[in-house]
């Protein structure tokens, strides 16, 4: 989020413009394009999609305007909900005071220009449009081989794939359906190249990701670029690194950006990298990450750039994709962000390092939909950690005039609210699979199935990458041998059947140490209490020993 502006009303704002309440100017003007397999999205909530190359024959441009997308920009100018946003409208379910990431977007005066809505309103869904934001992959080339990445963006896991074959009784879980191009002859990075004397005339903002970016040649040629011309001088320029590649890299980095920024090249530039946790549970789930390099390589950002006004260099965000990996160690970032922001941190006029919680959305068995109630502790004490270490529980320790500097130390209430926003996820979740009637989200095969594949891929990698997940997390034991029980795919329809036959109306003898009960308990008790409203005829049992019943129960 973004201070002094008010996202609240921007939704009534946008209903009353476009006369739905289904836009996001995301689809339109915003893109995220992954060259080295020629796909794309508006944002990071659904999935990619194929851009032929029949399209960007004589439309460069159609790396960003697809046939696919043209087609949701017209759903939602007609009022309708595309499904690949679930992500947005599930956050919007969950109460008027949650914002969508579609409103956020649709608002943020960093990313679009003043007339945006003005500007689609008036060329409608099927015109050619020049972003304002872009996100661009020129590659795959990266050294790590992070938890819930994917061959695609991963050439050290698509070299390791390619080596040890498929992960054993998982095949599904590893899989490069799309021809990945190398950089020198790419399709879709020449098609890039073409549209860029035009593209740069219109954007404000562009993130180069990867991949590793500081790996490949193009994300060099670009800087470069940015050097051999003034026509970008109002722009902002983002990358996403691991930060876990030679500090030498870095080094080189700070040097092109100082240059630029000194020269007026660009506007504003910051780095972006991603990591959500810490210690030995962080180099698990982030297969390849070296701490050390990590810290040294952000300490490094800081001293050769921080004497850049914020304004101009606005620091090192970190992305957490919070998925189940760090659930029980996140505590261990926000420690270890606290102690960042004391030691790296000059001020308010200063580069910074903040944060930013987004959760993980796929693959499924990375969500948070399979973890089980008793791990909602874990997100009591982040809570309570994010309360004890905000600036509002903070501020009176220090005189006025410190106020300024010492208010990016602490936990800003944007940043306790971005927490909040997923823990009233995680909420929903729970609350969601303990419905007996859930309109099909969140029923027991879906639960079952991310559980299965969690447990597959941990098994797999463990084998292949010489990992001990039981060692790092003790603490999810419990959760591991859930999980083992679904191993054999001939388990899976099992909850499923309980639950279709608890909704019948027919005779059941129901056994609270079955394993269903174990795996869905809230679920199990919501459907005894179905069963009791309904009066169906139920007996129940406890080690076979018979304990209550209701309905016109047939004792025969």
């Amino acid at each position: 989020m973004y201070k002094n502006i008010d996202y609240f009303v921007e939704r009534d704002n946008m209903k009353e413009t476009y006369g739905c309440d289904t836009m996001c100017t995301a689809k339109f003007l915003s893109s995220t394009i992954y060259l080295q397999s020629g796909q794309t999205h508006s944002c990071y909530h659904p999935l990619p999609h194929q851009v032929t190359l029949e399209e960007i024959k004589d439309n460069p441009s159609a790396i960003h305007n697809s046939q696919h997308k043209i087609k949701r920009r017209k759903e939602m100018m007609l009022g309708m909900r595309p499904q690949e946003c679930n992500y947005c409208w599930r956050v919007e379910e969950m109460g008027p005071e949650h914002l969508s990431d579609r409103i956020i977007k649709s608002k943020n005066e960093l990313l679009l220009s003043p007339n945006a809505h003005e500007h689609i309103k008036k060329n409608g869904w099927d015109h050619n449009y020049q972003p304002t934001y872009i996100e661009i992959s020129f590659g795959n080339e990266c050294n790590m081989r992070c938890a819930y990445c994917h061959p695609k963006a991963s050439s050290a896991w698509m070299k390791e794939m390619k080596r040890e074959g498929d992960l054993e009784f998982a095949n599904h879980l590893q899989v490069l359906e799309e021809k990945i191009y190398p950089e020198d002859e790419n399709p879709y990075v020449d098609a890039f190249w073409k549209w860029w004397p035009q593209l740069r005339k219109h954007l404000k903002v562009i993130r180069v990701t990867g991949g590793e970016p500081l790996l490949q040649q193009n994300a060099w040629k670009f800087l470069d670029k940015l050097d051999q011309t003034g026509e970008c001088k109002d722009m902002i320029v983002q990358i996403n690194s691991n930060l876990n590649i030679k500090t030498k890299l870095i080094k080189r980095m700070c040097d092109k950006v100082n240059k630029l920024l000194d020269e007026n090249k660009i506007k504003k530039f910051a780095i972006f990298s991603s990591v959500e946790s810490w210690g030995d549970r962080a180099t698990y789930a982030r297969n390849g990450l070296d701490l050390d390099l990590f810290e040294t390589n952000l300490k490094t950002i800081m001293k050769e750039m921080g004497h850049q006004h914020v304004d101009k260099f606005s620091g090192v965000q970190i992305m957490n994709t919070f998925n189940i990996m760090c659930v029980t160690s996140y505590t261990d970032f926000l420690e270890k962000m606290m102690e960042w922001r004391q030691k790296l941190q000059k001020g308010k006029n200063y580069p910074k390092v903040s944060f930013d919680i987004p959760h993980c959305t796929e693959p499924n068995h990375w969500t948070l939909v399979g973890l089980p109630d008793s791990y909602d502790n874990y997100f009591d004490l982040i809570s309570e950690f994010f309360e004890i270490h905000k600036w509002k529980a903070n501020w009176q320790k220090f005189p006025k005039n410190q106020h300024d500097d010492q208010y990016f130390n602490y936990f800003s209430e944007e940043e306790v609210r971005s927490w909040d926003r997923v823990k009233s996820y995680w909420r929903s979740i729970m609350e969601n699979r303990a419905k007996v009637n859930t309109d099909n989200y969140l029923e027991p095969y879906q639960i079952d199935d991310a559980r299965r594949n969690w447990y597959l891929f941990i098994r797999a990698t463990d084998k292949r990458r010489n990992t001990d997940f039981l060692k790092t997390f003790p603490e999810m034991k419990d959760y591991y041998d859930l999980c083992g029980t679904l191993f054999q795919i001939e388990n899976m329809p099992y909850n499923q059947s309980v639950k279709n036959e608890m909704m019948a109306p027919g005779h059941v003898d129901f056994h609270w140490d079955d394993d269903f009960v174990w795996q869905h308990p809230r679920l199990a008790q919501s459907l005894i209490n179905y069963r009791k409203i309904k009066q169906f005829p139920t007996r129940m049992f406890n080690d076979d020993n018979l304990i209550g019943s209701f309905g016109e129960v047939n004792e025969g």
